[in-house]
């Protein structure tokens, strides 16, 4: 793990992109600027309320939208998380295995969450049951959908010494 990994260069990253609603020529109208403000306090509020909820290490069960999450480490798995711990705070000569055991267990339990969210999605309350136990979605109990839950990048990547790190290929046109 002697790379320093820089999340937005791995393939696991992803960060919700920010809508853009008003025009130019929205802002030169009242109601426009209204509309720009209230968005904005909207927005506000949110990125508050999400603050919190991460400040308090509470499992995201909605996809962030103002902070990057790991796709490798979601939907979220306590051994997923005990995993990345262990392989960053291992010495040099065990990094490297503790790094490809994490890989590994992240690797193992996205695999059963999509399954058990396929399951889930066609209705069979076990899978359902299983995964909410498990802390990797939760149900709407009104309308029944179900969603999978985040880890953020900065818990996964502590250190710049993320083990589930895997570099994008850089494009053909790039040096």
């Amino acid at each position: 793990m002697a790379t320093t990994a820089f999340c937005p260069r791995c393939v696991h990253y992803r960060l919700r992109p920010q809508p853009e609603l008003f025009s130019a020529a929205d802002m030169q109208t009242a109601g426009g600027l209204k509309a720009r403000l209230e968005w904005d306090q909207q927005q506000d509020q949110l990125r508050l309320l999400e603050q919190q909820r991460i400040e308090a290490n509470e499992i995201l069960t909605y996809e962030p939208h103002f902070h990057a999450w790991c796709a490798a480490a979601s939907p979220f798995d306590e051994a997923i998380l005990r995993a990345v711990d262990d392989a960053i705070g291992a010495g040099e000569d065990e990094q490297a295995a503790l790094a490809d055991k994490a890989r590994q267990v992240a690797l193992v339990s996205r695999q059963e969450a999509t399954a058990l969210l396929a399951r889930a999605g066609e209705g069979d309350y076990d899978a359902i049951t299983e995964l909410v136990e498990r802390g990797q979605a939760t149900v709407n109990p009104v309308a029944g959908d179900i969603q999978q839950t985040y880890v953020l990048c900065q818990r996964v990547n502590q250190r710049s010494l993320c083990p589930l790190f895997d570099r994008k290929e850089r494009s053909a046109g790039a040096a």
